[in-house]
Parts: C-alpha cells; sequence; structure tokens
C-alpha cells in the first residue's frame, strides 16, 4: 500500500514517460467531457434510460484509460486511503449481496455498479496522463457546462410553462434547469462555481479567458440564488468562504477576496434590476407541484431513519433499500412518501450499516489528509485549481447533511472529478507556472499532471 502522498519519483517507470516522450490520452479526455454533459442535462441522470448512457460512458473512459496505457506501455495507479477505502466499501456491498444481506437485491445491485461506475471516473481522472494543458483544458469544461445549465435555469426560469426544457411535463418536484429538484441544481453550481472562480484566480490562463470566467462564476452565482436552495446557497457560502481563507493562507487573501466581492456585487445588482419582489413571487407561483421536503420533515425523516439503523446497526438493510424499508418505520402522516432520507450520511448508514459507513467516513478523512498533506508543504504553492476542487468537494459534502445531492448520477459524477483532481499528483516544476500561450506541441508532451502550475 503507498502512502497518502504519492511518490513523485515512482509515478513513471518506463523509459519513453521518463524521456518526456508520452502524450495525453486525448480520447478519455474527450469521453469525460461528454459524460460530465451529458449527465446533468439528462435531468441529473436519475432515469433509467440516462442512467445505462452514464453506466456505458463510465465504461467506455476506463477502457480508453486502459487502451492508452497499453500503448504507452506502462499503467499507473495512485493506491492511496481513498482507493482502498472505495475498494473496501464496494467488497462489503458485494458481501451484502453474496450473504443475502440486503432486502432489495436488484436495487442493491443496480447501485453498486452505480458506485463502481463513480469509482472508475475517479481512477481515471487521478491517474490518467493527462498534460497541464488538458488538465485545465478539463477545469474549463467544467466552468463551461456549469454556466449553460445556469443559462438554462435563468431562461427556463423566466419563460416556465411547468415544463422542463419547455416539452418534459412533470407532476412534482421543485424544478430549476434541467433538474427536477432546484436543491440539486444548486448542488452542481457549488462544484462548477468553484471551480470557475478557482480558474479565474489562476496563473498561467489568459486574461481573456479570465474575464470570462468570472462572467460564468457571476451567472452561476445569479442562478443558484434565482433557484432559492436555502441549504445549496448556504453550503456554497461555506464553500467560498472556505476557499478564501486557504488561499489566503498560503498566497495572500487580497486576490480571493477581491473577486468573491465582485461577484456577490454583481450578482445581487443583477437580482436588484430584474427585481427581487417579482422572482420571489414567481417562484413561489413556479413550486406549485413541490413535494419538497420541509425543515420539520426532515428530522422526522432523520428520527425514523435513526430506528432503522437501531434495527439494523451492523449489516445495514442493504444498499439502496430506503425506499422499500422507510415506509414500515415511518412515524408521521403524509399523502406521499419519501424514498431518500434527505441525509445522504444517515441513509448510507441506515443501509450499509456500522460496517460499510466506516469506509465511507474513511474515503472522506482521506480527501481531507491528503489535501492539508499538500498545503503544509513549504516546498511548493498549492494551486487555486486544486484548492477550489477541494472546496467544491466539502460544500457538496456538507449540503448533502440536508439533501441527497450524492444519489444524484450527474452530480455525483462531478463530485468524483473534484476529488480526483483534489488527489491528483503534481507535476515536478512546481514553481513555474506555465503560460497559456505555451506551443501546443511543448505543453501537450510529458506526463506532467497540471494542477500544481496553474498557481494563484
Amino acid at each position: 500500500m503507498q502512502s497518502d502522498r504519492p511518490n513523485q519519483s515512482s509515478l513513471y517507470q518506463d523509459q519513453n514517460s521518463a524521456s518526456g516522450t508520452a502524450r495525453s490520452n486525448r480520447l478519455s479526455w474527450f469521453i469525460l467531457v461528454v459524460l460530465l454533459a451529458f449527465a446533468p442535462l439528462a435531468f441529473g441522470a436519475v432515469e433509467f434510460w440516462s442512467t445505462a448512457v452514464v453506466e456505458f460512458l463510465c465504461l467506455l473512459l476506463a477502457l480508453a484509460w486502459l487502451v492508452g496505457a497499453i500503448f504507452r506501455g506502462t499503467i499507473r495507479i495512485e493506491m492511496n486511503s481513498l482507493f482502498w477505502a472505495a475498494v473496501g466499501f464496494q467488497c462489503w456491498v458485494g458481501l451484502q449481496l453474496i450473504r443475502g444481506w440486503t432486502l432489495d437485491a436488484a436495487n442493491t445491485r443496480e447501485d453498486l455498479l452505480l458506485a463502481f461506475c463513480y469509482f472508475l471516473v475517479f481512477l481515471v481522472v487521478s491517474n490518467e496522463t493527462w498534460s497541464t494543458r488538458w488538465i485545465r483544458n478539463l477545469g474549463l469544461a467544467q466552468a463551461t457546462i456549469g454556466f449553460l445549465i445556469a443559462m438554462l435555469g435563468i431562461v427556463q426560469f423566466f419563460s416556465w410553462n411547468g415544463k422542463i426544457y419547455w416539452v418534459r411535463a412533470i407532476q412534482v418536484g421543485a424544478p430549476f434547469g434541467p433538474y427536477v429538484n432546484r436543491n440539486h441544481f444548486v448542488g452542481l453550481m457549488e462544484m462548477t462555481f468553484m471551480i470557475s472562480m478557482g480558474m479565474a484566480l489562476s496563473r498561467g490562463i489568459d486574461k481573456a479567458w479570465k474575464v470570462l470566467l468570472v462572467f460564468f462564476t457571476v451567472v452561476m452565482a445569479v442562478g443558484s440564488l434565482m433557484a432559492l436552495s436555502r441549504g445549496g446557497i448556504i453550503c456554497m457560502a461555506v464553500g467560498v468562504l472556505l476557499f478564501m481563507y486557504l488561499v489566503g493562507w498560503r498566497q495572500g487573501v487580497k486576490r480571493s477576496f477581491l473577486m468573491v466581492v465582485l461577484v456577490a456585487f454583481v450578482s445581487l445588482g443583477l437580482l436588484v434590476y430584474f427585481g427581487v419582489d417579482p422572482l420571489v413571487q414567481r417562484i413561489f407561483e413556479a413550486r406549485k407541484l413541490t413535494q419538497e421536503a420541509s425543515f420539520m420533515d426532515r428530522l422526522y425523516i432523520a428520527r425514523d431513519t435513526l430506528s432503522i439503523v437501531q434495527e439494523h446497526p451492523y449489516m445495514g438493510t442493504g444498499l439502496g433499500t430506503f425506499a422499500l424499508v422507510s415506509p414500515i418505520y415511518m412515524s408521521f402522516y403524509r399523502k406521499y412518501l419519501f424514498d431518500k432520507a434527505h441525509n445522504d450520511y444517515l441513509q448510507l448508514l441506515s443501509e450499509v450499516g456500522l460496517i460499510g459507513f466506516f469506509f465511507a467516513v474513511w474515503w472522506i478523512v482521506g480527501l481531507v489528509r491528503i489535501f492539508f498533506k499538500i498545503a503544509r508543504e513549504k516546498s511548493r504553492r498549492i494551486s487555486a485549481f486544486r484548492t477550489a476542487a477541494f472546496c467544491g468537494c466539502i460544500s457538496i459534502l456538507v449540503h448533502s447533511t440536508v439533501d441527497f445531492n450524492l444519489q444524484i448520477p450527474a452530480n455525483a459524477l462531478f463530485f468524483a472529478v473534484l476529488a480526483a483532481l483534489v488527489i491528483r499528483s503534481g507535476s515536478t516544476q512546481l514553481d513555474r507556472p506555465v503560460q497559456w500561450q505555451q506551443k501546443v506541441a511543448q505543453d501537450d508532451a510529458g506526463p506532467s499532471e497540471g494542477l500544481q502550475e496553474v498557481q494563484p
């Protein structure tokens, strides 16, 4: 087992890589971007057909990574704490299936396949031999996807006809953009907003791109405010404050502070321009279909979920079985049933028990531990890009205490990518920001990892 901090000298063992002739696997990069664009646009990939497409693209991504590794003559897998925690979790769920410790084998099998697909995405992004240029392009792609989805939400908001994309009628929900639930829309914004901000504060990016990224960030902030997800807005603020602290801790807070103030003032100015009262009135008129859980509902669901945990403390009821089990334990009357606990941690604890939950906690602790190990190294400067990815992960993890964002495939995929970018090994030239205008042939050659070269 390797240590949490990857050993830079052991990343590439073959002669081609050592001589700098290895090239980025562009096929895997393009498949990943298609996956990240498709999943949120397909209603968050929560339906059977869209989930199947996501799983197919994840498997295709892994295949492209393996084929590229075969052609390079080497394959790299960082077996850090996150890797082993993910493997342990999947083995435990597999054991639930084999031993019959699940109350719904079909749902457990489906959720295990999804978890495996997220693991594949995490594995590819954290180990693929993309150069600095392609890592930068991945960040720009995520920011662009977030901007386009935010624009779709804003435009659809002002022309709302009760149908998503103006054609897809829904019976229940609190829709915004392509998502049936506005909280999940803001969950995606929490991650893409942070990436856009981190890229805008990074060196090595052309000034025109910086201006465009600031615009992207403002649009995503406005879209999030218009969605009126209280938990999402609070968690986004938590991510921004953490980002300001971490960037200020290492590099000086001036630039990040000015960036946040600019985004906040422009966003609020746009809301005032459109009129706050009409917006709020229109939001409440558009939410007549809502089936959202209130704050008190969430408390009742949490209490009933703890009752499930008390009866199945170690083994759990089986991954993906909450919808089947929860009606038996529901202690309050509602005309509709909640198939989610609105708290990813409590639901996971009830489904996989303390043993499976241990692996999830191990994974989160490992993510935080690796990031701060990198941040504490005085010999290197941690990039704004990596810091933004980490803060995006923290935002969605906090939001998961009051919602189920990580059970939405689109959001879970973005989270897996951000987590992989956080722990991905840095390049060997830690203090040399690579300029955007650098020649493609020079920038694309060699196995440099890119995150450390986009400096704040």
